[in-house]
């Protein structure tokens, strides 16, 4: 299940303008890797947490915008 909101919160990130290399590195810092098969639940609710701060931020930027 986390897969599919990991991929899901990647798609958001990408709608909201962030480049693929930066996808890859958010998830790299996070994790340590981009081979999503090899980590642990732990792991995986950590790149979850990260890339939910991500897009809010992203949103938060583009309330300022406006």
């Amino acid at each position: 299940m986390n897969r599919y909101r990991i991929e899901d919160l990647t798609n958001q990130l990408s709608n909201l303008s962030y480049t693929p290399y930066q996808i890859h590195e958010i998830v790299t810092d996070t994790i340590g890797t981009t081979m999503l098969e090899n980590i642990s639940k732990e792991g995986e609710q950590e790149l979850i947490e990260s890339l939910e701060s991500y897009i809010k931020f992203a949103l938060k930027c583009r309330k300022i915008k406006l």
